[in-house]
């Protein structure tokens, strides 16, 4: 049983609880069972039962995190609608700030939320019709990500079918992205969508691409053109390693034979990097790129659940408020079939007086103790 299994175990169990003795006493083994003995003997001593203890508290977990992973969705304290023809004046007013707000997110030097990320793109995977990854790789930067991620693929393409592995950021995309964009816009009528895209749409997507996410991206772009007929470096190596687990490697290790010289695998690698680099998610240099009028872009889509208090229906919005999770979380990502690769946030962002990139920086100590660093000079 994997750890999400054990939380919606748990979950149903002290729903049940609250009015059952009996399902207490199982509850209260299940924790023996998990290590938390404490736990299950104040389960064991509840008499009030309209006070039950919550498991997300037992195990340390925040809120938001066990939301994701139970797929579970936020108390709400106002009515929602199915469709919104206009918006009010204290609702428009909220445009400016929310903008703000996610313009922070995509503009954020602050160490990546790992549970929250983590939880997030498990729960994307989920909702896709997918199996969870396996690992989470962390990797320094986006541009270990983009040398990553297609090698660790390429490496996992022998094992199992590569169509299945082309599938995956295809499903996520268009599963949740693309689901949750047609929901929204078929809901919201063209005049509010204008307006919410001009006031948070653009200016989020405006001010993060002008400040960082063209930069990173051109500048991966000629590092990997650059760069892909040398040897990937110990960084890059490390993430792949933690990628592929010992029997993939193995595999692998055993095929070298059947392919060939290990020039034929270099010429395969560098095709694969060269190939797939790109299929990645942006994190919070996507914050405000959506679809069309970027309503798949989490700006827009969560003003639209929270504060013009849109009803798109359970699954599309546990599909809206994991997506948006990734972007508030983390920087890029690569998604795999089995494992997805990760970066950090940046260490450091300057810009210009006029908005313009100066630096983005990211800094980290290697396997080896060593401190490194990449930068995106414009």
């Amino acid at each position: 049983m994997n750890a999400l299994d054990v939380h919606r175990q748990i979950a149903a169990l002290e729903i049940e609880a609250r009015g059952d003795k009996h399902a207490r006493l199982v509850l209260s083994d299940l924790y023996e069972d998990l290590g938390k003995p404490s736990v299950a003997e104040s389960w064991r001593k509840v008499v009030d039962e309209t006070q039950p203890i919550r498991a997300i508290d037992s195990f340390g977990v925040r809120d938001d995190v066990a939301r994701l992973m139970l797929d579970e969705l936020p108390e709400k304290s106002f009515r929602t609608r199915k469709r919104v023809d206009k918006m009010t004046d204290a609702e428009a007013a909220q445009m400016a700030s929310w903008a703000k707000k996610w313009i922070e997110i995509g503009l954020c030097t602050k160490p990546a939320d790992r549970p929250l990320f983590e939880a997030a793109v498990r729960a994307c995977y989920r909702h896709s019709g997918l199996l969870e990854p396996k690992v989470v790789v962390w990797a320094p930067c986006p541009l270990v990500v983009a040398y990553a991620g297609p090698i660790a693929a390429w490496w996992c393409d022998r094992i199992v079918d590569a169509s299945v592995l082309a599938s995956v950021r295809a499903s996520v995309d268009a599963s949740v992205r693309a689901s949750v964009d047609a929901s929204v816009r078929a809901s919201v009528d063209a005049s509010v969508r204008a307006s919410v895209d001009a006031s948070v749409g653009d200016s989020v997507d405006a001010s993060v691409r002008a400040s960082v996410r063209a930069s990173v991206l051109a500048s991966v772009d000629a590092s990997v053109l650059a760069s892909v007929d040398a040897s990937v470096d110990a960084s890059v190596h490390a993430s792949v390693d933690a990628s592929v687990d010992a029997s993939v490697r193995a595999s692998v290790d055993a095929s070298v034979d059947d392919v060939g010289s290990r020039r034929e695998i270099a010429v395969a690698l560098k095709q694969q990097i060269n190939d797939r680099w790109f299929h990645r998610f942006g994190g919070q240099f996507w914050s405000g790129y959506g679809y069309y009028w970027r309503w798949g872009g989490p700006p827009s889509v969560t003003f639209a659940l929270d504060v013009l208090r849109l009803d798109i229906g359970r699954e599309q919005e546990l599909k809206a408020r994991a997506y948006a999770a990734t972007h508030a979380s983390a920087c890029w990502w690569w998604p795999g079939k089995t494992f997805v690769i990760v970066s950090e946030r940046p260490s450091l962002i300057e810009k210009h007086k006029n908005g313009k990139l100066k630096v983005a920086r990211w800094e980290w100590i290697d396997a080896r103790g060593n401190a490194q660093h990449w930068e995106v000079r414009p």
